[in-house]
């Protein structure tokens, strides 16, 4: 985590401002206006911490690795009946294994995707319930009961509880952070944003030939481009020697 520049150490500072502000106002006369300036000053921050999963700003983050020759591949929001499979039978006939981070409510419509899933031993990481658009305005009661009955669904299946958590859209915040330290999950992240959920197919695969080792890189399988992307992705990986890896392997 980045030592300097997190949550606790901008709210210290920010106290401080206000505190000096205070001082200015109530000593020097100086204008109300300028308690605009930790308001400011925070609010920044903060919305910047939300945003970007990789800034380490509310808690630890995984979103990068250190190794040779090795790179993460997972995929976010399935199981889907349309596209999941078909990305399975690719991975199978490659001999790949891969991170796949389910919606609880995708995992109870198709148990039986999730389970070849499961079967064909890739990783999987819990990504919430829902996938409610608004997860980081929801109250920690609400959070923590997106992840505890996903976790159940996973365990189900699996027969033991994941560590891994990913959050809807990378977003985080003090309360989503606190929940996931309280349960001890492992915050995963990403480094290789495909951006295949708003980009055209040549666009995505100009962003995934900037692969390098170490990379965490982010697909999703509930779209229909994400086969055609994932063969040729494969491809671009094996010309410049990269493996792949799962979240089992990491964090063990």
């Amino acid at each position: 985590m980045n030592k300097i520049i997190n949550y606790k150490n901008i709210y210290r500072v920010t106290i401080i401002i206000i505190v000096t502000v205070l001082f200015l106002i109530l000593v020097y006369k100086f204008s109300i206006f300028y308690m605009l300036i930790p308001f400011f000053f925070y609010t920044s921050f903060t919305i910047w911490g939300v945003f970007s999963i990789d800034s380490q700003f509310y808690t630890h983050v995984i979103c990068n690795f250190d190794t040779e020759n090795e790179i993460a591949l997972t995929f976010d929001d399935g199981p889907n009946p349309e596209t999941t499979e078909k990305i399975l039978d690719i991975l199978k006939y490659h001999q790949i294994k891969a991170s796949f981070f389910c919606i609880g409510t995708q995992i109870e419509k198709y148990p039986e995707i999730f389970q070849r899933i499961v079967n064909e031993k890739h990783t999987i990481g819990n990504h919430t319930w829902s996938h409610h658009n608004f997860f980081a305005f929801l109250s920690y009661k609400k959070v923590l009961q997106e992840i505890v009955k996903t976790n159940a669904y996973i365990y189900k299946y699996t027969n033991k509880s994941t560590i891994l958590f990913r959050p809807p859209v990378g977003i985080l915040n003090p309360i989503i952070a606190k929940v996931c330290k309280n349960m001890n999950l492992k915050i995963i992240g990403w480094n290789l944003r495909s951006l295949d959920t708003v980009k055209s197919k040549s666009k995505v695969l100009m962003r995934l030939s900037k692969v390098k080792a170490g990379d965490v890189v982010l697909l999703h399988d509930n779209r229909q481009s994400t086969p055609e992307i994932l063969e040729k992705f494969i491809g671009i990986i094996a010309e410049i020697k990269l493996k792949c890896t799962d979240f089992n392997e990491i964090v063990n």
